[in-house]
């Protein structure tokens, strides 16, 4: 028997009980922030004693029917499996739910340059970043090299200001402002 979740953000994966061939299906996204709510679909939910996402037990979830239960994503979640138990056993899923965080700027440099410099940011919750700002301009390119650095080339029409990063769990403001330099004249 093979039971799967989906939340509001449209996840979908299987899970399977234990013991049984497990099949994954793709996510996407492929996770969401604390407080999200993932209904997990399936058999076998009537009796369900708890869920947890990576360990971390959800304190609200809801029995819909012998089919479908609900949990939101518990404060203190981190990426992982989500497990259901019953009188009867545990099922887990085959993939990784991803507990997303809002991002955090710990630095950046340079600290000024005209339009076109490329700028290293460093910080935490950059894996999944959906927008990257220069004094209110989103930047038109920009690399994610780790969940704790980010490479973003300053856009046209940027102004000096903060920098701001977002993705789904919210976003963060630099506490230091980007100075836009003139471009040297030829």
């Amino acid at each position: 028997s093979f039971f799967f979740f989906s939340s509001r953000r449209r996840h979908t994966r299987y899970i399977s009980v234990t013991g049984v061939q497990t099949c994954a299906l793709p996510i996407s996204p492929s996770g969401g922030p604390v407080g999200t709510e993932v209904t997990l679909t399936g058999v076998h939910f009537t009796g369900a004693t708890s869920v947890a996402f990576n360990g971390t037990s959800a304190s609200n979830f809801t029995v819909d029917s012998d089919t479908q239960l609900r949990a939101d994503v518990p404060e203190g979640a981190s990426t992982g499996s989500i497990s259901v138990t019953n009188t009867d056993g545990h099922g887990q899923s085959a993939n990784d739910f991803v507990v997303m965080a809002p991002p955090a700027i710990s630095a950046f440099v340079p600290g000024s340059g005209p339009i076109g410099t490329e700028v290293t940011i460093t910080g935490t919750g950059f894996a999944a970043l959906g927008d990257v700002k220069f004094g209110g301009i989103s930047a038109a390119s920009f690399i994610t090299d780790s969940d704790a650095q980010v490479r973003a080339t300053v856009p046209a029409g940027a102004i000096s200001g903060e920098i701001t990063l977002s993705n789904s769990a919210g976003t963060a403001t630099s506490t230091a402002s980007f100075t836009v330099n003139e471009a040297p004249s030829d």
